[in-house]
């Protein structure tokens, strides 16, 4: 995490940021938007402004910056004043992991912009940190040239440039007559999740058992299918299997009343999904099966059936994301029952019965796995 892991090192990071790293930091050399003009000798603390936006997985501004002081303490933040170099650093989560970006504006309008693309936000965030030093001082990475002196020892520090606690000084640059040390093996790439799962639980009202709003509540599982940036975003399958369970449902009728209790499976396909930032929405085929159960209390030759129950539709959720596993959301169903019994006592007295068209809606909460 930054602002409690040590200096880096190829071992701390994955492949895929020591490759960026190499090829972002040899730009960053020769960029004329990244570095100080060479044309004037370079201030020994350089005043900059910071412009941060990062979603609530990724680092804080004040750890992200605590990371760049890692690699270089030549620079001081101030307030966007046109006179000096401004740094923009975003990160944004994707379908895929969490995108970050990074443009420097230098005085005269010039910009350069760095984009790093990764799994996880802490090691793209490491990437940019270091993409960042590099921009404000070409040696932040110990590339100095050999024939220099060795730097000199860093002032005493004053109220206005003491360091946070958990900064880490910079290794001072490799002379030609060291041997390097042996880089430690490098960790394997984690593999990509093909299905990822997620866990819900939520309470409904529905119509589709007796014509009026009943309470349902209903908790199941959801397996959503990655089909890798070769085929367009919105194309993210899923499956859903829930099972729905009513409360007790009761209906006057003349001398007694009549009791109705729903048990069902359900299960969904949702071929599409439309994220916008943290919203999605979702439009599914949704069927129930199982168990309808109507008993008469009260009357005369009073009795208890249980029939079978199927119905089929349609239905659009729409969910929120908390953060990296939790989410929250809504759902509406419209469904048809297939079979529609006309539930009567003995005396021919109607009772209830079944909808042609149901409608339910409710809230959940959804984990992922």
């Amino acid at each position: 995490m930054l602002g409690s892991r040590g200096a880096w090192t190829p071992a701390a990071c994955p492949v895929w940021t020591v490759a960026a790293l190499m090829t972002f930091a040899s730009q960053a050399y020769a960029n004329a938007a990244f570095a100080s003009d060479e044309s004037e000798p370079s201030p020994s603390v350089e005043a900059i402004s910071v412009a941060y936006t990062a979603d609530g997985a990724c680092p804080t501004k004040e750890r992200f910056l605590a990371s760049v002081r890692r690699y270089t303490t030549k620079w001081k933040e101030t307030e966007a004043n046109g006179s000096a170099r401004s740094f923009d650093v975003r990160f944004v989560t994707t379908r895929t992991g969490v995108a970050g970006k990074l443009v420097v504006r230098t005085a005269d309008g010039r910009s350069s912009t760095r984009e790093l693309p990764g799994p996880e936000c802490d090691g793209v965030a490491r990437a940019v940190a270091i993409i960042m030093a590099v921009a404000i001082d070409p040696r932040a990475l110990g590339a100095a040239p050999t024939d220099e002196p060795p730097p000199e020892a860093p002032p005493e520090p004053t109220a206005d440039t003491v360091p946070p606690a958990d900064v880490v000084t910079v290794a001072e640059p490799r002379r030609a007559d060291r041997v390097a040390p042996p880089v430690a093996p490098k960790p394997p790439s984690k593999k990509k999740d093909v299905v990822r799962f997620a866990v819900e639980a939520g309470a409904e009202l529905t119509s589709i058992v007796t014509g009026t709003a009943i309470p349902v509540f209903d908790a199941g599982v959801e397996m959503r299918f990655d089909l890798g940036r070769s085929v367009p975003a919105w194309l993210a399958p899923s499956v859903g299997l829930a099972l729905r369970q009513s409360l007790p449902s009761e209906t006057k009728v003349p001398g007694g009343s009549s009791e109705a209790l729903w048990s069902a499976a359900a299960i969904r396909l949702c071929p599409l999904r439309v994220a916008v930032g943290r919203f999605e929405l979702v439009p599914c085929a949704e069927a129930n099966v199982g168990i309808l159960r109507v008993e008469a209390r009260g009357v005369a030759d009073a009795r208890r059936t249980a029939t079978a129950w199927f119905d089929r539709g349609g239905s659009l959720r729409a969910t929120f994301r908390l953060g990296e596993r939790w989410a929250i959301g809504a759902d509406a169903v419209v469904t048809a029952p297939v079979t529609r019994n006309r539930y009567t006592l003995a005396n021919g007295d109607f009772v209830s019965q079944a909808p042609v068209v149901g409608v339910t809606g409710g809230l959940f909460g959804a984990l992922r796995l």
